[in-house]
């Protein structure tokens, strides 16, 4: 792989050549780690926002059911009537309003959590169930080509949606390490250089339209043809933390990535 950063010069800038550096493993420890199936399935964070969006959708459901529920149970206390199961819940399925007319929002209140919460339930179990195979796919996939990437952030945005993006480069933990910093200064220089000209607009364009917004890299020689294939890029609302990422082909040149459980040590 070759790693010379002598890219063309874009908007007028041209960035500085890069320091020649031999390539060597950054984190030796946690490669030797990860190249076991045992120690891949204890530090990869395998669950994503799927996961947590379901978790959350599940506790709004079980609180409103529960809502539900007190509050049929408190319509028969002015009463002191004894309460039945029959009378329960002819009372709680109840979707006639106060006008004696049938309310789609009270038919939404008490029928969607019903629906929800088993469904969300046999979700997460299947998810559970079949996780341990899923985890042996990508762990295949790794050693098939994966790696640990490092990602620096160049300091440019880009209007993602309602949110504001940033450019970050990667590379796999035996970059040189002074040529992710010089790839990010390169975009930074671009974007600096006539920020209002149109260049520097269509150079941005070009980033964008290369970098994916998920949790995929993207070969960076995609929007910028001076910055070498050992470089990759991605376009971020979140902002990384620093740490590593597991890098799994994807099998069309780009990477899929997952984090590191937050207890895995990186040194």
């Amino acid at each position: 792989m070759s790693y010379s950063m002598g890219g063309a010069p874009i908007g007028g800038y041209q960035a500085a050549p890069a320091p020649a550096s031999s390539p060597t493993d950054h984190y030796p420890q946690l490669n030797q780690i990860l190249h076991t199936e045992e120690g891949f399935r204890r530090s990869i964070k395998f669950t994503g926002g799927a996961d947590s969006v379901l978790g959350i959708v599940l506790g709004i459901a079980v609180l409103a059911l529960a809502y539900n529920i007190l509050s049929t149970i408190q319509s028969f206390a002015p009463d002191g009537l004894t309460v039945t199961p029959q009378h329960f819940w002819m009372l709680f399925t109840s979707t006639i309003d106060t006008t004696g007319q049938f309310s789609p929002l009270l038919w939404a209140m008490i029928y969607l959590p019903l629906i929800a919460i088993p469904v969300i339930i046999v979700l997460l179990i299947v998810k559970r169930l079949t996780l341990d195979g899923s985890i042996r796919k990508v762990y295949e996939k790794f050693m098939q080509g994966g790696c640990l990437m490092d990602m620096v952030a160049t300091g440019v945005r880009w209007q993602v949606g309602n949110n504001k993006g940033q450019f970050y480069v990667a590379g796999p933990s035996t970059l040189p390490p002074d040529w992710l910093p010089a790839a990010a200064q390169r975009i930074a220089g671009v974007a600096a250089n006539d920020p209002k000209g149109k260049p520097t607009k269509d150079y941005l364009k070009g980033l964008a339209k290369a970098a994916p917004t998920t949790g995929t890299l993207s070969p960076a020689s995609l929007g910028d043809p001076g910055l070498p294939q050992g470089i990759y890029l991605a376009l971020l609302v979140a902002a990384q933390n620093g740490r590593p990422r597991i890098a799994v082909p994807d099998g069309t040149g780009r990477f899929n990535t997952y984090a590191l459980k937050k207890e895995v040590p990186v040194a």
